[in-house]
Protein backbone atom coordinates (compact mmCIF):
# COMPACT_ATOMS: atom_id res chain seq x y z
CA UNK A 1 0.00 0.00 0.00
CA UNK A 2 1.05 3.51 -1.27
CA UNK A 3 1.28 6.27 1.86
CA UNK A 4 1.30 8.62 -1.38
CA UNK A 5 -1.73 10.86 -1.43
CA UNK A 6 -3.37 11.54 -4.47
CA UNK A 7 -4.71 15.23 -4.41
CA UNK A 8 -6.83 16.81 -7.00
CA UNK A 9 -7.33 20.71 -8.00
CA UNK A 10 -8.94 21.65 -10.67
CA UNK A 11 -11.01 24.59 -12.77
CA UNK A 12 -10.52 28.04 -14.26
CA UNK A 13 -7.46 28.71 -12.96
CA UNK A 14 -7.67 32.55 -12.39
CA UNK A 15 -6.34 33.70 -8.71
CA UNK A 16 -9.03 33.64 -7.47
CA UNK A 17 -8.62 30.03 -7.15
CA UNK A 18 -6.16 30.14 -4.96
CA UNK A 19 -3.62 27.62 -6.51
CA UNK A 20 -0.89 29.44 -5.48
CA UNK A 21 -1.88 29.10 -1.62
CA UNK A 22 -1.90 25.47 -2.47
CA UNK A 23 1.83 25.62 -4.30
CA UNK A 24 2.48 27.58 -0.59
CA UNK A 25 1.61 24.66 1.48
CA UNK A 26 3.19 22.14 -0.70
CA UNK A 27 6.79 24.04 -0.18
CA UNK A 28 6.14 23.75 3.55
CA UNK A 29 5.15 20.20 3.82
CA UNK A 30 6.73 17.45 2.97
CA UNK A 31 4.11 15.45 2.95
CA UNK A 32 3.78 12.31 0.17
CA UNK A 33 1.83 13.30 -2.54
CA UNK A 34 0.82 13.92 -6.05
CA UNK A 35 -0.75 16.68 -6.80
CA UNK A 36 -3.11 16.23 -9.64
CA UNK A 37 -4.47 20.11 -11.31
CA UNK A 38 -6.93 19.63 -14.12
CA UNK A 39 -8.12 22.86 -16.01
CA UNK A 40 -7.12 25.81 -18.01
CA UNK A 41 -4.75 28.32 -17.24
CA UNK A 42 -5.78 31.92 -18.01
CA UNK A 43 -2.93 34.16 -19.52
CA UNK A 44 -3.62 36.70 -16.90
CA UNK A 45 -2.13 34.01 -14.53
CA UNK A 46 -0.01 31.80 -17.14
CA UNK A 47 3.73 33.06 -15.90
CA UNK A 48 2.93 32.14 -12.41
CA UNK A 49 1.37 29.20 -12.63
CA UNK A 50 3.77 27.45 -15.18
CA UNK A 51 6.56 28.40 -12.72
CA UNK A 52 4.95 26.85 -9.88
CA UNK A 53 4.31 23.91 -11.63
CA UNK A 54 7.65 23.35 -12.89
CA UNK A 55 9.21 23.98 -9.39
CA UNK A 56 6.95 21.40 -7.31
CA UNK A 57 7.59 17.70 -8.48
CA UNK A 58 4.65 16.22 -6.76
CA UNK A 59 2.63 18.17 -9.15
CA UNK A 60 0.99 16.85 -12.49
CA UNK A 61 -0.57 19.46 -14.55
CA UNK A 62 -2.93 17.54 -17.14
CA UNK A 63 -4.63 20.39 -18.84
CA UNK A 64 -8.69 20.41 -19.62
CA UNK A 65 -10.40 17.34 -19.21
CA UNK A 66 -13.94 16.67 -19.97
CA UNK A 67 -16.38 16.07 -17.15
CA UNK A 68 -16.76 12.24 -16.81
CA UNK A 69 -12.67 12.39 -17.20
CA UNK A 70 -12.50 14.93 -14.11
CA UNK A 71 -14.88 12.79 -12.43
CA UNK A 72 -12.73 9.56 -12.32
CA UNK A 73 -10.44 11.94 -10.86
CA UNK A 74 -12.15 12.96 -8.12
CA UNK A 75 -13.29 9.52 -7.31
CA UNK A 76 -9.58 8.29 -7.02
CA UNK A 77 -8.46 11.00 -5.30
CA UNK A 78 -7.46 11.01 -1.49
CA UNK A 79 -8.70 14.85 -1.11
CA UNK A 80 -10.04 17.26 -3.57
CA UNK A 81 -8.64 20.94 -2.71
CA UNK A 82 -10.74 24.08 -3.58
CA UNK A 83 -9.53 26.71 -1.17
CA UNK A 84 -10.61 30.08 -3.15
CA UNK A 85 -13.61 30.09 -5.54
CA UNK A 86 -16.78 27.90 -5.72
CA UNK A 87 -17.59 25.48 -8.02
CA UNK A 88 -20.03 22.78 -9.03
CA UNK A 89 -17.02 20.41 -8.65
CA UNK A 90 -16.71 20.01 -4.99
CA UNK A 91 -20.06 18.82 -5.09
CA UNK A 92 -19.31 16.41 -7.65
CA UNK A 93 -15.92 15.29 -5.77
CA UNK A 94 -18.44 14.93 -2.70
CA UNK A 95 -20.53 12.41 -4.71
CA UNK A 96 -17.55 10.42 -5.41
CA UNK A 97 -17.22 9.99 -1.63
CA UNK A 98 -13.84 12.29 -1.93
CA UNK A 99 -13.17 14.48 1.06
CA UNK A 100 -12.65 18.13 0.14
CA UNK A 101 -11.07 20.76 1.52
CA UNK A 102 -12.88 24.30 0.60
CA UNK A 103 -12.90 28.00 1.53
CA UNK A 104 -15.51 28.56 4.46
CA UNK A 105 -17.96 30.21 1.56
CA UNK A 106 -21.48 30.75 3.62
CA UNK A 107 -23.21 28.78 0.92
CA UNK A 108 -20.79 25.55 1.40
CA UNK A 109 -22.28 25.43 5.28
CA UNK A 110 -24.98 23.25 3.91
CA UNK A 111 -22.49 20.57 2.72
CA UNK A 112 -20.31 20.66 6.19
CA UNK A 113 -21.07 17.48 8.18
CA UNK A 114 -17.24 16.34 8.56
CA UNK A 115 -16.45 16.10 4.95
CA UNK A 116 -14.19 18.86 4.90
CA UNK A 117 -11.25 20.67 5.80
CA UNK A 118 -12.35 24.18 6.18
CA UNK A 119 -9.05 26.67 5.38
CA UNK A 120 -8.41 30.17 4.99
CA UNK A 121 -5.24 30.43 3.90
CA UNK A 122 -2.24 28.54 2.67
CA UNK A 123 -0.87 28.34 6.47
CA UNK A 124 -4.00 26.40 7.30
CA UNK A 125 -3.88 24.19 3.84
CA UNK A 126 0.02 23.50 4.71
CA UNK A 127 -1.75 22.31 8.29
CA UNK A 128 -4.09 19.93 6.80
CA UNK A 129 -1.49 18.52 4.77
CA UNK A 130 1.09 17.88 8.13
CA UNK A 131 -2.36 16.66 9.91
CA UNK A 132 -2.85 13.88 6.89
CA UNK A 133 0.87 12.79 7.04
CA UNK A 134 0.68 11.99 10.33
CA UNK A 135 -2.54 10.54 10.54
CA UNK A 136 -3.70 9.21 7.38
CA UNK A 137 -7.03 7.26 8.93
CA UNK A 138 -8.60 11.04 9.34
CA UNK A 139 -9.30 10.72 5.59
CA UNK A 140 -11.47 7.38 6.21
CA UNK A 141 -14.47 9.14 8.15
CA UNK A 142 -14.37 12.22 5.91
CA UNK A 143 -14.97 9.85 2.89
CA UNK A 144 -18.18 8.55 5.03
CA UNK A 145 -19.27 11.67 5.28
CA UNK A 146 -18.69 12.30 1.90
CA UNK A 147 -21.28 10.17 0.77
CA UNK A 148 -23.63 10.41 3.50
CA UNK A 149 -24.41 14.20 1.95
CA UNK A 150 -24.07 12.76 -2.01
CA UNK A 151 -27.04 10.41 -0.53
CA UNK A 152 -28.68 13.11 1.58
CA UNK A 153 -28.51 16.17 -1.37
CA UNK A 154 -27.30 14.30 -4.48
CA UNK A 155 -29.47 11.15 -5.19
CA UNK A 156 -32.37 11.76 -7.87
CA UNK A 157 -34.62 9.38 -6.65
CA UNK A 158 -34.35 10.67 -2.87
CA UNK A 159 -34.73 13.73 -4.19
CA UNK A 160 -38.10 12.79 -6.24
CA UNK A 161 -39.41 11.52 -3.21
CA UNK A 162 -39.11 14.53 -1.12
CA UNK A 163 -40.52 16.88 -3.81
CA UNK A 164 -43.30 14.58 -4.05
CA UNK A 165 -43.92 14.43 -0.44
CA UNK A 166 -42.77 10.32 -0.05
CA UNK A 167 -39.69 10.96 2.23
CA UNK A 168 -38.30 7.52 3.44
Amino acid sequence: ESDEFLFVHSGKLVKEKKTSNIFDALRKSDIRCKLIIIGSIPESNRAELERMIKNEERCIYLGWKSSDELRDYLAAADLYLQPGTQSVTMQNALSTGTPILIYPHVSYQVFCNGCEFQVRNSEDIRNVFDMIRENPNILLPKSKSAYSIAREYFDVKRQTKVIYGMVY
